[in-house]
Parts: structure tokens; sequence; C-alpha cells
């Protein structure tokens, strides 16, 4: 069953077998766009087309809710585990990817929430 076409990561926490790991992975690689480009912001999608329990996402340098990327602001894509794609990720493909991105404060909202909780 895919997921609906503006689900983010935080739609899907509750699916993953490890979330404060895919958490970290997220922001490692937004923080590694981050550097590269020399940005100061950073923005997760992830993919729509399975059920959310081995999500890929896509790191972007710039997002707007909605509105499809443009290669330009596309970083790279990744599969669950952080691997890269096989293929470069495109503007062809945003069928594949969420309406709805994610900042890097809202990941680091995120997993601030989920440590939290599992210190509780």
């Amino acid at each position: 069953m895919a997921l609906p076409p503006d689900a983010t990561i935080a739609d899907i926490l509750h699916t993953l077998a490890k979330p404060e790991d895919v958490l970290c992975d997220i922001l490692s690689r937004m923080y590694e766009a981050r550097k590269l480009s020399g940005s100061r912001i950073a923005y997760v999608r992830i993919g729509i087309g399975g059920a959310g329990k081995m999500p890929c996402y896509r790191i972007l340098h710039h997002a707007e809710n909605g509105e499809p990327d443009s290669d330009e602001a596309i970083f790279n894509a990744y599969w669950y585990g952080n691997h890269p794609l096989e293929n470069p990720t495109s503007s062809l493909n945003n069928a594949s990817w969420s309406s709805r991105a994610l900042s890097m404060a809202e990941i680091e909202g995120l997993l601030a929430a989920i440590r939290g909780k599992s210190r509780k």
C-alpha cells in the first residue's frame, strides 16, 4: 500500500524499526548538503511508493510544499540505510516523492522528541 502523496518522515516514524537511527542518517545527509552547498538550510522528502517501513529519502537545498523539485534543488537521494540511490534523482521523477518536505529544524525536533521519550 502506497503512502499518501503528502506523507513525511514524521507520519511514518511509528513504522520504522529504528526511528532514531533513520533520523540521525537523514540529519547527517542534511548537514553534508549544507556544508557542500554553503547553504544554511536543507530539507527532506520521503519516497511515497512503498508502505513507509523502509523509505527512501531525498535531500534538498530548497523546497516548497506542493511544488515540484527542480534539478538544482536536489542534493541527492538515499535508500533506507543511508546508501545513495544508484540512479541520480531528478525532477523527472517528482511524482515518486512526497509533496511535503520537512526542514532540518523539524527533523532535529523529531529526534529530540524520540530521545526524550527513550530516556524516560
